[in-house]
């Protein structure tokens, strides 16, 4: 008998809570709190921007084509991250900023020209 999607992933996240929960037992840990009350919000803000921005993918390679649009989404996502963590999280300063500015600049000229090479 055959396990469906759903059924594997409900299965699958039963497994690994159950190894985290042995771990923290075997570790003499305490099991960590969803903290549901706090993140309910932010957690619900995020998820509705994912899946916006997800269908937004989708109709992009629709009309783009998978190759250079994947390609764009990357780029865009890298560059994005890095700046969460420069401008942020700090969490790189003065000529390692410098560096990294320039880099994601390149990346962005080359995912500009990258662009026109649609035929």
């Amino acid at each position: 008998r055959r396990v469906h999607g759903k059924k594997k992933k409900k299965i699958v996240t039963i497994f690994f809570v159950l190894m985290l929960m042995l771990n923290c037992k075997l570790k003499g840990t305490q099991f960590p709190h969803f903290h549901l009350k706090v993140l309910w919000l932010p957690g619900s803000i995020a998820g509705l921007f994912w899946c916006i921005g997800n269908f937004f993918i989708t109709a992009a390679v629709a009309h783009g084509g998978n190759s250079i649009v994947t390609a764009q989404v990357v780029s865009t996502q890298l560059v994005t991250s890095g700046l969460w963590g420069l401008i942020y999280y700090r969490e790189i300063r003065k000529w390692n900023a410098v560096v990294w500015s320039c880099c994601s600049i390149f990346t962005l000229a080359l995912m500009v020209l990258l662009s026109n090479e649609k035929v």
